[in-house]
């Protein structure tokens, strides 16, 4: 079980797990369990509609997304459990795959009918038969289908975000009740983690999938629409900053402090989505300080419209789906394909007038954090740093001594060239992560 961040809420309380092929099958949120004595008494966590909302939000991806056929969550607080089961609306839990078997298992009952009139929608999840031939989801960051480029009048462009109210399905939610018996939660732990491994991953590139996955400025919740559109629908520009709902095409990469997505308007206009899961050490009135989530998403957006103002696209921070997270351009990344001796002089030139002259450096120096920007002609325009990550940014404020230019570029080339061999076999095993 890999418990890391998930999509909207991201909570350290909630996980994703990944099956034998270490692709994600499934989704775990682990709850504190209410407290004895207290009057008046703690409601049941597990029956609560806000938490059972996160696991809803945590479900959708999963198929939407990352392509799991079968659904399954876990809600626990160690001490009591509840499983789950999400099925797209219009989709027969049963019949999809062509069997009625219920759940063999004494402890929960047979699913009833769903009650559209009853708010408690969730319901006892069902056992169905497990398909063959799973397809191993790719793990490697894609490039972008049309990355942000330079063109004449941009600036001046006045395009309309087709933003307008759409209809965001959420599909149905069955639940088991709530088990404290440890034995029979052991059972049916035992034989959904078996479900979620079993579960066939079929995973489709975005513009071939029959839903995508919605998330909302603000919002607490997303879902999943219908969107027909294919390659020649994105767009290498950026999403207005009014827009308010946006479109998980895919992820590009994870780590301890957050995920990282590639999404787009309803105009097909992509930027990148970035989530912030973990508390940071940011500089804040002259010394680093331990920082919220919220805090660390404004501060990276102060840094990047520092170094980019008028160079590049900015950034905003939004609280979407719920979590605290910025949007920016989605720039091409470094390739090995791209000569270093055509890039460096570049990043030189940016380094200078868009860090070391503003008072800021950028405190990772590595090859995947190199982006491009072109003309549409195809020519290399700009070379950028991207992953401005704030408890790496290095301010002069904090430093003793702020040196030099050339003795700063030295060390940060050195950094590059000897990160170049890495990086090279990164990209060539798909192990590179944004």
């Amino acid at each position: 079980m890999d418990l890391e961040a998930a999509l909207n809420g991201l909570k350290i309380d909630i996980g994703m797990i990944r099956n034998n092929n270490d692709s994600i099958c499934g989704t775990m949120e682990v709850k504190q369990p209410k407290r004895k004595n207290i009057i008046p008494s703690d409601p049941e966590p597990l029956n609560h509609p806000k938490v059972v909302t996160q696991v809803l939000s945590q479900m959708i991806p999963l198929r939407t997304m990352y392509g799991v056929t079968n659904v399954y969550g876990i809600l626990s607080t160690y001490s009591s459990w509840r499983f789950f089961r999400w099925v797209p609306e219009g989709e027969d839990i049963d019949k999809s795959l062509e069997t009625t078997q219920t759940l063999e298992n004494p402890y929960v009952s047979e699913s009833p009918k769903k009650n559209t009139m009853d708010e408690n929608i969730y319901q006892t999840p069902q056992k169905v038969q497990s398909e063959l031939g799973e397809k191993k989801a790719r793990n490697s960051p894609p490039t972008s289908p049309q990355p942000f480029r330079v063109s004449p009048g941009m600036e001046d462009d006045e395009e309309q975000e087709n933003d307008s109210p759409s209809e965001i399905k959420t599909g149905t939610l069955y639940a088991s009740e709530v088990i404290t018996d440890g034995p029979r939660a052991l059972g049916m732990l035992a034989w959904v983690l078996g479900e979620m491994n079993r579960s066939p991953i079929n995973y489709v590139p975005a513009h071939q999938r029959d839903f995508l996955c919605v998330v909302q400025k603000d919002g607490l919740v997303g879902g999943y629409e219908k969107l027909i559109h294919t390659r020649e629908h994105y767009k290498g520009r950026m999403p207005r900053l009014t827009n308010t709902s946006l479109y998980i095409l895919e992820e590009l990469g994870h780590r301890h402090q957050g995920r990282v997505y590639r999404a787009m308007s309803k105009n097909g206009n992509l930027c990148v989505l970035k989530y912030f899961v973990k508390s940071q050490y940011v500089l804040q009135d002259g010394k680093r300080a331990e920082a919220d989530t919220g805090t660390v998403a404004l501060k990276a957006v102060d840094y990047w419209n520092i170094a980019y103002e008028r160079w590049l696209p900015p950034a905003a921070f939004g609280k979407w789906g719920g979590g605290d997270a910025i949007i920016m351009p989605d720039l091409e990344k470094m390739s090995v394909s791209v000569t270093r001796e055509q890039v460096l002089p570049m990043l030189e030139e940016t380094m200078r007038g868009r860090f070391f002259d503003k008072g800021i450096w950028h405190g990772d120096p590595a090859w995947r954090n190199v982006a491009l920007v072109r003309t549409e002609a195809g020519d290399i325009l700009k070379v950028a740093m991207i992953d401005l990550e704030p408890q790496r940014m290095i301010e002069k404020a904090e430093v003793s001594e702020w040196k030099e230019f050339v003795t700063m570029w030295a060390a940060f080339k050195g950094a590059l060239d000897c990160d170049w061999t890495n990086f090279e076999m990164a990209e060539t095993t798909g192990s590179l992560s944004a």
